[in-house]
């Protein structure tokens, strides 16, 4: 069968798309191309991997949310999650750590080919694993769906097969009983075809117990069961007859000696049984609330389901959630009476740490200290009266891991520290002059030298070694700008101590050294910012509020302080040439003003009364990106609120500088999932006026200039999100992100990407008649450009790509005039009908 032909002007356009009249010198290598691609069937397309960017490998501790340890009774612990480099060893689900804190060799080997989303894992009596998780789970040739038995060497038990929930969900809450039956919840109304409504019990060969059967009461989602050491059966979820708790006889029906005190309008998600009897109940919003009035995070109930009075958090409001992360948490009562829970927000009005301990009569017990933390996803009690968290871990410095055993007092037990990674991920990055990347994001390790989630990369992608390792002890970077002497402003949360402190700002040397001139007030609040030309910087200081530094750090007190109302979220901000600032979200007020989702502002912050647009009163829309073109209009991506008609343009659009709607640019967005792109992670404008596009769930995409699909750029396919790009003045595309494969090859978090007709970079002769003196330039640039090319316009851009100055070129020589422009390293582009040529030069 004969093969068709490749399209001419994808194969024509190679080598950094040389001009049409270059690349017409050499028709027989086109001709070659177009023959040798008939042969192979090779497909030309727009873009590929650059093969001389070396796309680092990155490492993180693998995430305390999916992350699950439990102990078994001979000292042993498992660790469940997705890791990449576990003890130096390749991707695993399962670990097993034995009781001297070494890697249990013969259970890991056997393992090694578990796949699947598994979320749990339970130790039966017989010493088996039950692994518990959410659609096929495989070991091996053996394929289970939801559940799969593994012996207690780690290899699988073929003759468990327990079926499949169904009806409107799936099970995934458990406990196994003394004899090794299984009781399974969920959303599920039917089990393996038999009629089980949110609630099932296994026998230990995975076949429907027969003998059980909680009826039809429990009308919503089951999310947690425990266990009464007399067999009955506590029930914890969103049903409302009766309301969120149950009590059920061993053999399913309901207790009736039993009555929630609770409104249906309540959600338990853990239970914990005293050993006098007593229950203790944890909610999973925002405090439980009770029959009495009384709302609480923790209560606890007499054994006949009463409020027991003598307990009390001594909290009115409570703010936060008792979690159950994957079903793996547990109360853990001590033999003192003393309680321990795992908790986010605030009780009896102090913030907690993931983790607290309260006394008998409800108090919280002020002597136990646990390391800090965003969420605990797993806790479990061991015999000597420790305790193994899950989740606590990411953040200690010296761990590379998000598992903790922690001892009576909170504090953790150095002796079990095992490497547990993940593959890391940067959301963002910015470009030096001389070609460096700047970037950030959740990675301790690059290339094998250990960092904290800032590093520098040379041009070919190698890491830079003359870059700090451990720069200011960042924690979550998450903004980087390039000011044009070559310091770096860096905005995120730093770590104080094992606190997380608040979003702030600093700025680092171009060496990477801090920049001890750089003195903002202490307690500055920096969620987002912006470099101005003078140097002063425009920051989102909490709450939508705008304030500006001086170039030093020091608060401008003349700059006319901006307050957004309602939503106060500002997503982002972009500065024009003059100096005026753009500003996007979501609000509904600036300052008083009814004005929503944008505003522009003068340089000294008052609102530019020049600017107008329908995003302004249109109410549901939430602008996530602002990019100024060349041209000085305003591309802008934003989520609108799908009650509004899919015909307004707002999604993506061109703004003219007046802030009207360009109507010149009518993008067309691809379908993805029967779903139009909900909102974009970034975009970005080349050269060539052509827009690169990354939505949610979406592939990089490019557009023509006027918003139709650029036909000669094919989807690039990530495996998981795509957070920043930038288009380097070679025109090839960094993309960072969160991915581990692009167009299914391994690419970790960094990938550069060649794109032939991005820039159509001119021949050595043209080149060559492009002269621009002098270097470095005082005062003015003198040019001299190459006539017979037909020269249209010249731009003078930033470090950063913004237009510092711009002039168009009617004839061959002319003088840019720099009095204005500050002093630093510019690149100089000429744009000619054939393409740009550009040219570094220093302005003093």
């Amino acid at each position: 069968m004969a093969r068709a032909l490749p399209e001419w002007n994808s194969v024509c356009i190679l080598d950094h798309m040389n001009s049409f009249l270059q690349t017409m010198r050499n028709p027989l290598r086109c001709l070659f191309t177009l023959i040798i691609a008939a042969f192979t069937g090779a497909t030309v397309t727009g873009q590929a991997l650059d093969p001389t960017f070396r796309s680092p490998v990155l490492y993180t501790p693998a995430s305390a949310s999916g992350t699950v340890a439990v102990s078994q009774p001979d000292g042993k612990r498992l660790v469940l999650g997705n890791f990449v480099r576990p003890e130096t060893r390749t991707s695993v689900l399962l670990l097993r750590f034995n009781a001297d804190n070494t890697v249990d060799e013969t259970f890991t080997g056997n393992v090694a080919t578990l796949r699947g989303s598994v979320t749990n894992v339970r130790v039966l009596p017989s010493g088996k694993l039950l692994l518990i998780g959410d659609g096929a789970l495989t070991i091996g040739g053996l394929s289970r769906q939801d559940l799969l038995l593994l012996n207690a060497d780690g290899s699988a038990d073929p003759g468990f097969d327990a079926g499949v929930a169904s009806g409107a969900g799936r099970a995934r809450i458990s406990a196994v009983q003394p004899d090794g039956k299984i009781l399974l919840g969920g959303t599920f109304t039917t089990y393996n075809g038999i009629a089980a409504q949110r609630i099932v019990r296994l026998l230990p060969t995975g076949a429907v117990d027969a003998s059980f059967s909680a009826g039809t009461q429990l009308n919503d989602a089951v999310q947690e069961i425990t266990l009464q050491p007399d067999g009955k059966i506590l029930v914890g979820g969103d049903f409302d007859f009766p309301a969120a708790i149950a009590r059920l006889l061993p053999n399913g029906t309901l207790d009736t000696s039993f009555s929630s005190p609770l409104t249906n309008k309540a959600k338990v998600v853990l239970i914990g049984v005293q050993p006098n009897g007593n229950i203790l109940v944890g909610d999973g919003g925002f405090g439980l609330p009770f029959a009495d009035g009384s709302t609480r995070l923790l209560g606890r109930l007499l054994p006949s389901g009463a409020v027991d009075p003598s307990f009390s958090e001594v909290s009115t409001a409570p703010t936060g959630s008792v979690r159950n992360r994957y079903d793996a948490s547990e109360f853990i009562v001590q033999a003192d009476g003393r309680i321990m829970a795992p908790m986010y927000g605030l009780y009896a009005g102090s913030a907690t740490k993931a983790l607290i301990r309260v006394n008998p009569d409800g108090s919280r017990d002020t002597g136990f200290v646990p390391p800090a933390g965003t969420e605990v996803s797993s806790l479990q009690d061991e015999p000597n009266g420790q305790v193994l968290v899950s989740g606590l871990g990411v953040q200690q410095e010296g761990r590379r891991n998000s598992v903790v055993v922690l001892t009576g007092s909170g504090a953790i037990n150095s002796s079990f520290n095992p490497v547990v990674l993940k593959y890391g991920s940067i959301h963002t990055m910015a470009s030096q002059a001389d070609g460096k990347i700047i970037a950030a994001g959740d990675f301790d390790e690059v290339d094998g030298v250990r960092v904290k989630g800032l590093t520098r990369f040379n041009p070919d992608g190698t890491i830079d070694s003359t870059f700090p390792t451990q720069t200011a002890n960042p924690f979550d970077v998450q903004q980087i700008a390039v000011q044009p002497d070559g310091k770096i402003l860096i905005s995120g949360s730093w770590l104080i101590g094992n606190m997380v402190g608040s979003p702030q700002i600093m700025r680092l040397l171009a060496t990477g050294a801090v920049d001890a001139t750089f003195q903002p007030e202490p307690g500055t609040y920096v969620d987002r910012f912006v470099v101005q030309p003078d140097g002063g910087i425009v920051i989102d200081a909490s709450f939508g509020r705008l304030k500006r530094l001086l170039p030093n750090g020091q608060p401008d007190n003349s700059f006319i302080s901006g307050q957004l109302g309602h939503n106060q979220i500002i997503r982002s901000m972009a500065v024009q040439p003059d100096g005026k600032i753009l500003v996007g979200g979501s609000w509904d007020t600036y300052n008083s003003t009814t004005v929503s989702a944008m505003v522009r502002l003068l340089p000294n912050g008052a609102l530019d009364p020049s600017f107008s647009s329908p995003v302004q009163t249109t109410p549901g829309i939430d602008i996530h990106n602002i990019r100024v073109q060349p041209d000085g209009k305003i591309l802008v991506g934003s989520y609108v609120d799908n009650s509004l008609p899919a015909t307004l343009p707002f999604r993506l659009a061109r703004l003219l500088p007046s802030g009207a709607i360009d109507a010149s640019f009518s993008p067309v967005l691809p379908v993805n999932n029967q779903q139009a792109i909900d909102w974009f992670t970034d975009l970005a404008v080349q050269p060539n006026g052509r827009i690169l596009v990354i939505g949610i769930g979406s592939d990089l995409l490019r557009l023509m200039p006027d918003g139709q699909p650029d036909a000669t750029f094919s989807g690039v396919d990530f495996n998981y999100s795509a957070n920043a790009l930038l288009v380097q003045p070679d025109g090839k595309i960094l993309v960072a992100g969160a991915f581990e494969a692009v167009n299914m090859q391994t690419r970790v978090g960094l990938v550069r990407l060649t794109a032939p007709n991005v820039l159509h970079v001119t021949n050595a002769q043209l080149d060559a008649r492009t002269q621009a003196w002098p270097v470095p330039a005082r005062g003015e640039l003198n040019l001299a450009l190459d006539a017979t090319a037909r020269p249209e316009s010249v731009q003078l851009l930033d470090n950063l790509g913004r237009t510092a100055l711009t002039q168009p070129a009617p004839q061959p020589t002319l003088t840019l005039p720099l009095r204005h422009v500050k002093a630093g390293v510019y690149l100089l582009r000429v744009n000619y009908a054939d393409g740009p040529v550009t040219r570094r030069v220093v302005v003093e």
